[in-house]
This record gives structure tokens, sequence and C-alpha cells, in this order.
């Protein structure tokens, strides 16, 4: 019924730039804008490769909170696929019997994981638009979607990661390109593409939250 992400899984010795741009795009919303569970996840697990180009080391603790959110969802998706078809019914469910606020539940793993890929979507934007510096795209991208939910100590763990990351060129290179003009061109464009497709989704859950009061943040712009 929709369509999955599990055919664009890259490794770093493949060229990620010429798959990224497919994961969120195809995903296909119900006529009530409905985002489908078990696709939704399959284009996050794709996207945690994502954080090795930037330093895997460094965002290992990223990846592992992206990791656990998913598998949480993951988990309650399974318990019944026809009921939990949309991350929206998931939460709207746990709502219904006021369990929404308990700990390891779907709606608190989304809200994460909506940040977590919110946090990814905006660092690509930066780049995309022609931020050179990778460290200043990361800190831009963590001062709009991650900083004000974290304590001084994750702020700190954070603001090493950021100064890890790679040279624009040499992240250019792990994203398929061969330093050409027209090759890094083709890769920035993909990053458009993606940025703009998982842009929408997240706004899609952000405005759902704040429409349920489950967050008082919407998705940035």
């Amino acid at each position: 019924m929709y369509t999955t992400c599990s055919q664009h899984v890259h490794n770093m010795d493949t060229t990620c730039a010429q798959h990224v741009h497919n994961m969120f795009e195809d995903l296909v919303l119900t006529e009530e804008g409905g985002i489908p569970t078990s696709p939704f996840l399959d284009c996050c697990r794709d996207m945690i490769p994502f954080l090795d180009t930037l330093n895997s080391t460094a965002f290992a603790p990223v990846k592992s909170d992206i990791g656990g959110n998913i598998e949480k969802l993951a988990t309650k998706y399974t318990t019944d696929p026809q009921l939990f078809v949309t991350l929206q019914s998931m939460v709207l469910h746990e709502l219904s019997r006021n369990t929404h606020n308990e700990k390891n539940s779907s709606t608190d793993a989304l809200l994460w994981l909506k940040r977590a890929m919110e946090f990814i979507q905006v660092f690509i934007s930066e780049v995309a638009k022609g931020e050179q510096s990778l460290d200043t795209a990361a800190g831009t991208a963590y001062g709009k979607t991650l900083r004000r939910f974290h304590n001084w100590i994750v702020r700190g763990i954070f603001g090493l990661a950021v100064k890890a990351v790679p040279y624009h060129q040499d992240f250019m290179n792990l994203l398929g390109s061969d330093g050409s003009a027209q090759a890094n061109t083709a890769v920035l464009q993909d990053m458009v593409t993606f940025a703009a497709s998982l842009g929408h989704l997240v706004k899609l859950i952000g405005a759902f939250y704040v429409h349920h009061k489950l967050d008082d943040f919407p998705s940035v712009d």
C-alpha cells in the first residue's frame, strides 16, 4: 500500500547522494495527511548511517537515541499494525487511554525522533543553501532544534560533536561527489530535495503535536 525505503539502504561504500533524497520523498500520505508508520520508520533507519558522514564517534549518542526511539515505535506498531497504520493513530490511541505521558510511550518516542530528524533536516538545508562551514551549519541546526530541550551536560556533548564534523569537500565526497563542480552541484540538489521532503513531514508531526497540546514548539520554518 505504501512505498518503503528499505530498497534505498546504503553504506559508506556507495554514493549516498544517489539515494538519500528518495528516502522520505517516496512516502505516500493518507488522504487525511496520516504518515504511514512502517515506511516512515524504515526511512528513519536508513537515515542513521548518514550521521557517520559527520563523525561516527562524535555522533554515536545521537545515533543511539534515534535508533532507540525508532525501535520503541516499531515495537508498538507490531502489536497492532492495522490500528497503528499511521504515526498519528499511535499517538491518538495513547491520548484516548491517557497513557501518552507514561515512560517509553510512543508519543514521547515520536516527539524526540521528530526533533532529531528536524536537526538533520535543518543541517542539510543549511549546507544546501551554501554554508561552507559544516560546524557552523551543525551549530545553527542544533540551536534551532534540539538545544532548547537539552540540559547543560548534553549541550556540552553536542558542542563537541559539532566541532568534530568534517571539512565541506570531504563531506561532499562522502555523499558521492568526485570533487568536481558538476558533482558537487548534483549532491547539493539532492540535499535540497531531501530537505524539502523531510521538512514537510516534520512540520506535519510538529503541527499535530501542537494541535493536541503535546508540544509547545512548532517546527522550524
